[in-house]
């Protein structure tokens, strides 16, 4: 509509040239034409504020989400058109909504399905305790974090990720999933230190196990010999371990999805995915990870929580 107006603009200037050549032509009084050339541009004027404040309440209607009146046919015509690709657009992602759910329902149903034999399998090892035995036992936990990691993928996505926020003592966490890493611990003989006397934070209990969970199998797969230690100190746990440590160049890239760096290249067990999803739980957590490391000496994971004003903010 502005455009139009402009264009109205011009051809009254036109005209005003052409009643001007044609007065000088004629050398009639050039006076006469003060009056209508006065009257016109006052009522172009009138035009063109009027045309502003309606094109500021069209916009006002459009930034609301609203269909201005449409003013002509073409308007008409084209509102017509973003009608059938709203209607179009709504209902393919309705479809790709469809199809998303379904597959979150069938590889949910999958996740819970293949814990049942996991179970199994794990009461049915624990009846026997010899070296081969611990080396399934380890590999049956590595498929179990796996598919820990595929509901927690999954979960992320979701709407309803369940948070519950509440008071956790770190050092009954840590150990509970510890627990699950034991025979890694006696196959390589580490040692564990844990400094968690009334450490306590604000978090979910739930994904707050599932990011420690995540760094401690890192941790264990990148150490050999030495130890792991767990501490707490201004509102941050520490996991430090003596492992192989990450070389300087990948810090930088290692919540990426599917980065595996200079380790992930030496160990074809590293999927490049279990950091990503650290960072992305730590993000909806509103915890911060620092992680640094050098080559042969080691990696400290620092893991800083909100303070409870924060949680309320």
């Amino acid at each position: 509509m502005k455009d139009n107006r402009y264009k109205v603009l011009i051809i009254t200037i036109i005209i005003y040239l052409v009643f001007l050549i044609a007065f000088l032509l004629y050398q009639l009084p050039l006076l006469a034409l003060a009056y209508p050339y006065s009257l016109s541009a006052f009522l172009i004027a009138i035009y063109f504020i009027y045309g502003h404040f309606k094109d500021q309440e069209r916009l006002q209607e459009l930034q609301k989400g609203q269909m201005p009146k449409a003013e002509s046919s073409i308007e008409e015509e084209y509102q017509k058109l973003l009608g059938e690709l709203k209607a179009a657009k709504q209902e393919l992602y309705s479809k790709e909504e469809s199809k998303y759910r379904e597959m979150i329902d069938y590889y949910t149903t999958w996740v819970h399905q293949i814990k049942t034999p996991i179970a199994s399998m794990k009461l049915t090892l624990q009846n026997e305790d010899s070296p081969a035995m611990r080396k399934i036992s380890s590999d049956l936990l590595a498929i179990e974090n796996y598919v820990e990691m595929v509901l927690a993928y999954l979960r992320l996505d979701s709407d309803n990720n369940d948070l519950v926020v509440k008071e956790i003592d770190l050092e009954t966490l840590v150990r509970n999933v510890i627990r699950r890493f034991a025979n890694d611990f006696i196959n390589k003989k580490l040692k564990l230190t844990i400094e968690l006397k009334e450490a306590k934070v604000l978090s979910d209990e739930k994904w707050l196990a599932f990011i420690i969970e995540q760094l401690l199998s890192n941790a264990i797969k990148y150490t050999s010999t030495g130890s792991i230690i767990f501490s707490y100190k201004d509102n941050c746990l520490s996991l430090i371990d003596s492992g192989i440590g990450i070389d300087e160049r990948d810090l930088p890239r290692i919540f990426e999805k599917g980065y595996t760096g200079y380790n992930g290249h030496q160990s074809s067990k590293s999927s490049g995915l279990g950091l990503y999803l650290v960072k992305r739980t730590a993000d909806m957590l509103g915890i911060e990870i620092t992680i640094t490391s050098k080559v042969n000496e080691g990696t400290a994971v620092i893991i800083s929580f909100p303070k409870p004003k924060e949680f309320k903010e």
